[in-house]
């Protein structure tokens, strides 16, 4: 059985610093992103995700930012960018 304790005020807050990135390409690496969007700011997390199982990318991921200009900066710049032949799709991360 698993907790989970809530760190905000609802389900759909929306996290100001973190990016929810989409359509990635499964060859894509959590350092990929890392680079592409520090042109932003400060990148303190770059992580795709992936099945616990095989390490397979699930072609989503996130990006923290250390401030929240940063991250907006990114969101406008990067959203329907290509990255590695696939066009990606960026929104703001609800916790």
């Amino acid at each position: 059985m698993s907790v989970m304790i809530r760190t905000s005020l609802g389900d759909d807050s929306i996290n100001n610093n973190v990016l929810w990135i989409c359509n990635l390409n499964s060859g894509t690496e959590d350092e990929d992103l890392y680079t592409i969007f520090s042109r932003f700011g400060t990148v303190t997390s770059a992580e795709i995700i992936r099945d616990r199982e095989t390490g397979d990318s699930h072609c989503y991921g996130f990006i923290e930012f250390e401030d929240n200009e940063a991250c907006e900066l990114a969101y406008f710049n990067m959203d329907n960018a290509l990255i590695d032949d696939q066009r990606i799709h960026v929104s703001f991360s609800q916790s």
